[in-house]
């Protein structure tokens, strides 16, 4: 739901914002193909999920570790054990459809866009297709990987080659 936080900062404040990276953001049209009874059902399954600890399964999200320290990767463990599914999470969700509207009605924005996409299947089947046609629709770059949602536990080593490149070409 960050990509649409992202959106519209840069709709509310656009000489605040140069650019843009997503890493598998969603975007409003995504959020095309959702409504109450799927938002419902998910947030009944978090609900589920966090009142049976499933959050704290190792695993079951992946956490990089690498370049932290011993006591770091015990904060890290910490926090995702304590901060998954809380009601910040939950109330989020109850209002992505309205915050998904409220953005679309405002427009596509008009910066550089570098999105990076997952191959879809932790998310919904029409994921990647909604990528596409973001990145299509604001002229930005989409890099596609065949990996999941955690694309940075994945592919960290060439995201940040793309991402340094694209950093430098904002100048």
């Amino acid at each position: 739901m960050s990509g649409l936080e992202a959106i519209r900062w840069k709709q509310k404040y656009p000489y605040m914002v140069k650019a843009i990276i997503g890493i598998d953001m969603a975007t409003p049209l995504e959020y095309e193909h959702w409504n109450n009874k799927k938002v419902n059902k998910s947030i009944k399954m978090i609900k589920i999920a966090k009142k049976y600890n499933l959050h704290k399964i190792s695993g079951l999200y992946p956490l990089s570790t690498r370049c932290l320290t011993i006591e770091e990767r015990k904060q890290q463990k910490m926090l995702m054990k304590r901060n998954a599914f809380n009601i910040c999470y939950i109330n989020e969700g109850k209002q992505v459809l309205e915050n998904s509207k409220i953005v679309n009605d405002a427009g596509n924005i008009e910066c550089p866009m570098l999105l990076f996409s997952s191959n879809g299947k932790q998310i919904d089947k029409y994921w990647i297709e909604s990528q596409q046609k973001y990145a299509s629709a604001v002229r930005g770059k989409l890099i596609y990987y065949n990996c999941g949602h955690y694309i940075h536990y994945y592919k960290s080593n060439e995201m940040c080659k793309e991402i340094i490149s694209f950093v430098d070409s904002l100048d």
